[in-house]
């Protein structure tokens, strides 16, 4: 994959991205939506927010999430979920 950093180790949890670097995460996020990335940090540390916000600038993390409102942790857990599943898959090629 163009613009994909050999990340050596696989990732346990949503919150491990902190160790990639932000030109592999923008390569790896491009597959998820804006949307499930505002979504995903809304139960992240705020470290991983601090990344996420540098790393894509180009949304407005406040507007979305006043856009988007409440929403329930099961299923921010499951776009957690979907992308360490992404980075992982990754990795294995």
């Amino acid at each position: 994959m163009k613009g994909w950093k050999k990340v050596n180790k696989k990732i346990v949890c949503f919150e491990d991205i902190i160790n990639l670097d932000a030109l592999t995460l923008k390569t790896i996020l491009s597959k998820v939506s804006s949307i499930d990335i505002v979504k995903a940090s809304m139960a992240a540390s705020p470290q991983v927010n601090e990344l996420l916000r540098s790393t894509f600038k180009e949304i407005d993390f406040v507007k979305e999430r006043n856009d988007i409102g409440s929403v329930r942790i099961t299923e921010v857990e499951e776009i957690h979920s979907r992308i360490v599943d992404i980075i992982n898959s990754g990795l294995e090629r």
